[in-house]
């Protein structure tokens, strides 16, 4: 993990972002950030990964882009996504592209929102202007 660490740091010095990073380690945005600034998480104690890999048997629990092997990179995920709570209760073993995945599907579920009136889901920002999408708005103009 050292040295996988340290290639990281190098990139992040040399001027390349979070994402660029993480889709060279397939690592989330999210993670890569908390390397680079030193963050210590469940990483950085061995004894709780290895509790949570043993109890899910080193196997990708969401299995949503992988077949469950046990020769994927495994993270341990956050169920909460509150990455202070180390309680093994909390703690999932996902393989990194199911990580990736989850982070993109909830990101994508925090950007968009429902029209109250058409039920479309719209970029949250349209709601930002006014309550209602621009369909629906329009058509009350009128």
């Amino acid at each position: 993990m050292e040295k996988r660490k340290k290639q990281i740091l190098d990139l992040y010095f040399k001027g390349f972002n979070y994402t660029q990073i993480g889709e060279i380690f397939h690592l989330s945005r999210q993670r890569i950030h908390q390397i680079c600034q030193n963050y210590h998480t469940v990483y950085g104690n061995s004894k709780i990964r290895k509790q949570v890999f043993n109890r899910d048997n080193f196997e990708c629990q969401w299995r949503e882009k992988c077949d469950g092997s046990k020769d994927k990179d495994l993270v341990i995920h956050h169920i909460d996504l509150i990455s202070g709570n180390n309680r093994l209760n909390n703690l999932i073993t996902l393989c990194t592209d199911c990580h990736i995945f989850f982070h993109q599907l909830e990101k994508e579920e925090n950007t968009k929102k429902q029209c109250p009136e058409c039920l479309m889901y719209v970029n949250r920002k349209e709601l930002y202007v006014s309550k209602h999408c621009k369909e629906c708005r329009k058509n009350n103009r009128n």
